[in-house]
């Protein structure tokens, strides 16, 4: 057990760090390829800090383990908005451009997606294919939308050296994530928790901690387009590329009494998001308060219903 808590922390240490190179690597990118705050917070960060999810979600497909499978996913997006950007809007109120009305769109129509396989206990290819259409049909019309990038690069030298940064950075998030959710597992089987509600907790809090300290330290360096891209990104890319395709390689169908509380946990994160990115008024501490309030109140009531 002291091993596995000192696996933990260290697994901690060792995201911030990787958290930190990526940020900066990514900022050097998209100034080099003229990209937008929220580009690069969708495509580099987002799709980015999904890489811990998408790897947990399509080995539990692969070996049919639909409990972790879904506790991963869902988990993860509520947290992403309740825990990640509550916390976030708590520390320090930021400004930011508006995301596009498509992006989040395919948000909304994702998250909708995801909902109906969880009240029909069901998630069938057709479905998977489906998210996963949405997720690609979203990163080629962002960067249509955005132009060809290749005619606006700058001539700055170091575009290489930076790109290996990216893939380093992406590579030690994955890892000490990786060290985190195992060394989670050996503490929660310690204790004895429900593996479901175990799912939806500690390994979604270990596969959004990516997400969780690149979004506090686009706080501190002001860059709410970071901050909002990064939250959209990974929540798309979560549902299209980790449950989507984990669907289309073994389709599951799901038995859980508390299929109405996390639906409605779902939807209500997603909304309290999407009204956070369109109204000025809401980009106040007391809303990130009230999200971190929703957050405990959320998994207070899953934890009750499982024991």
């Amino acid at each position: 057990m002291t091993l596995s808590i000192l696996l933990f922390l260290f697994g901690l240490t060792l995201i911030y760090f990787s958290s930190e190179w990526l940020i900066f690597s990514s900022e050097k990118l998209g100034k080099i390829y003229k990209l937008p705050e929220v580009l690069i917070g969708f495509i580099l960060l987002g799709l980015g800090t999904s890489a811990p999810e998408i790897a947990i979600s399509w080995y539990s497909a692969f070996i049919g383990n639909s409990d972790i499978l879904f506790g991963n996913i869902v988990g993860s997006n509520i947290m992403n908005i309740l825990l990640v950007f509550g916390f976030a809007l708590a520390i320090k109120p930021i400004k930011f451009h508006r995301p596009r009305a498509q992006t989040t769109i395919t948000l909304l129509v994702l998250t909708i997606l995801f909902s109906i396989g969880i009240y029909f206990n069901n998630f069938f290819r057709i479905l998977g294919g489906l998210m996963l259409v949405l997720g690609c049909f979203n990163i080629f019309s962002s960067l249509k939308n955005d132009g060809n990038l290749y005619r606006r690069v700058d001539k700055t030298k170091g575009k290489i050296k930076y790109i290996l940064y990216v893939i380093g950075s992406l590579f030690l998030l994955i890892l000490s994530s990786k060290i985190i959710v195992n060394s989670g597992v050996e503490i929660a089987e310690y204790f004895g928790i429900n593996e479901g509600i175990f799912a939806m907790s500690f390994v979604a809090f270990g596969t959004s901690l990516p997400e969780f300290m690149l979004s506090i330290l686009a706080v501190y360096k002001n860059r709410g387009g970071l901050l909002v891209g990064n939250i959209i990104g990974s929540n798309i890319c979560n549902i299209a590329f980790a449950l989507g395709i984990s669907i289309l390689i073994k389709p599951f169908s799901l038995v859980s009494n508390d299929s109405l509380i996390i639906i409605g946990a779902l939807l209500f994160s997603t909304a309290l998001f999407l009204l956070a990115c369109y109204f000025r008024a809401l980009e106040k501490r007391i809303f990130g308060i009230f999200m971190l309030l929703c957050f405990i109140i959320i998994y207070s009531e899953l934890f009750i219903t499982a024991s």
